[in-house]
């Protein structure tokens, strides 16, 4: 019969510890390049015509929502 250590860093293979350093840094990852993409959003904004920058928006608020997601998890205040 098989285990699942589902809400523990700890695997039967001893390989929990490192697939959570994995995570993290996966997670990290995608903080930063999220980041980048609302700065980057941002500076188009300041040029964008008038009816791109709802589009331009939109596309901010959705990675400053992933960024803000991403801190969260590796804050653990989030099960990721």
């Amino acid at each position: 019969m098989r285990r699942f250590y589902k809400d523990t860093d700890i695997s039967p293979s001893g390989r929990g510890d490192n697939m959570s350093k994995l995570k993290d840094q996966i997670i990290r990852l995608i903080e930063r390049n999220a980041r980048s993409k609302v700065a980057v959003l941002a500076s188009e904004y300041v040029r964008a015509k008038p009816e791109e920058k709802e589009a331009i928006q939109a596309g901010i608020e959705i990675e400053r929502w992933l960024a803000e997601t991403c801190q969260e998890c590796l804050d653990h205040s989030l099960q990721c």
